[in-house]
């Protein structure tokens, strides 16, 4: 009986740890607007019309998908920007985070190719700028020319 009330104490009070703590309280990602400009385009990736169907990310350091546009065909030579029309949330307002641009394969190949993404920034740099430029970077981290400006929505 001892041994049943122990387990039963330690149970609530993991539990109570739980409300206590709660969950972390997340951050808005003042983000407006991201335009990208001279990127490098890994070649095979355009479309026989010489066109890419591309998306854009908003990605945590980590890869995952915070924020996705709508895929548009568009010429990769041509710089473009994205509205981001509503607000994102990231774990914590010093999260760092990066915008990711790809070609969704429309022949169902390959999936969606990286074309290029931004060098990381967070909420609390965003806050505190008009805009933000970073350089565009390789999925190993080394500059392949061109940027990505994203535009603060908390100016």
């Amino acid at each position: 009986m001892k041994t049943l009330s122990l387990l039963a104490l330690g149970a609530l009070t993991l539990s109570a740890c739980d409300f206590a703590g709660g969950s972390p309280d997340l951050a808005a990602l003042p983000v407006a607007s991201i335009e990208a400009s001279g990127l490098a385009v890994p070649a095979g990736v355009a479309d026989a019309d010489g066109r890419i169907d591309r998306f854009v990310e908003i990605q945590n350091a980590v890869g995952q998908t915070i924020w996705r546009s709508a895929t548009t065909d568009a010429d990769p030579a041509e710089a473009f920007t994205v509205t981001v029309p509503e607000a994102v949330q990231v774990a914590s307002s010093t999260q760092g985070v990066l915008v990711a641009v790809y070609d969704y394969d429309t022949n169902f190949t390959s999936g969606s190719q990286l074309i290029s993404r931004s060098q990381t920034f967070t909420a609390t740099d965003l806050a505190t700028a008009t805009s933000l430029t970073r350089e565009a970077v390789d999925d190993r981290g080394r500059t392949t020319g061109g940027s990505f400006t994203i535009t603060s929505a908390a100016q």
